[in-house]
């Protein structure tokens, strides 16, 4: 004998079915135990960068994959730029109007704790926001090669990688040095402020065009 359903169990089934399929699946911050997921979590650090630390915004950086002892010196800057009084004139290197609030409330350890757990996770899975394109070498690429290399793999645990990275984060950081360097006022960064003695000097060597083309290089790169 088959089974027989009212017309108020089919709706029941119909509603339950679509439920399940828009639940979302638990997230990687609950989902992981380590502290640094803890804090992330507390913070509400994925609203900008993510989840699993890839931005779905353009303004901000992608941190999967990210080397664990510059997060940990950035957190550091805007924590000391949140501090000073005057935090647009603050010599830490980097001032952010959230990033320079939101970085006083933590404490050096829980700093790490977040730095090792965007270290962790998987840069793979950043998609190529500009597939198809295969931008030409930028004529001052050798610049940023030193550092960051060809294939924007860092030389060092204190430099960022940038393969992958977001164009107009790579845009907004560049002209944010050039703007220290030169102290010529850029209204595209009024937000932020950011100032390294050796990007300095590079970023001011830079043109909108030259700029624009090494953003396009980098963000273009496949994360490895």
């Amino acid at each position: 004998m088959g089974c027989r359903f009212t017309p108020n169990i089919l709706i029941l089934i119909i509603i339950n079915i679509f439920l399940s399929a828009c639940t979302e699946p638990k997230d990687t911050y609950r989902a992981d135990n380590s502290p640094g997921a803890k804090v992330v979590l507390v913070h509400h650090c994925f609203d900008c960068h993510g989840e699993n630390g890839i931005s779905n915004q353009p303004q901000f950086p992608n941190l999967a994959g990210q080397n664990k002892l510059y997060i940990f010196y950035q957190l550091q800057a805007f924590k000391q730029s949140g501090l000073d009084l005057k935090v647009r004139e603050s010599k830490s290197g980097r001032f952010n109007d959230l990033m320079s609030q939101v970085s006083v409330t933590l404490s050096e350890k829980e700093m790490r704790d977040v730095a090792a757990f965007y270290s962790n996770q998987q840069c793979s899975q950043i998609k190529k926001i500009t597939a198809g394109i295969n931008p030409y070498i930028p004529e001052k690429l050798p610049l940023c090669a030193k550092c960051h290399n060809k294939n924007g793999i860092s030389h060092s645990d204190g430099i960022p990688n940038i393969t992958s990275q977001k164009y107009s984060y790579l845009t907004s950081q560049l002209r944010a040095f050039r703007a220290s360097a030169t102290n010529i006022p850029d209204i595209y960064i009024e937000h932020s402020r950011r100032t390294h003695d050796v990007m300095n000097e590079q970023a001011e060597l830079l043109t909108d065009n030259d700029i624009h083309e090494l953003a396009t290089y980098y963000s273009s790169l496949r994360c490895q």
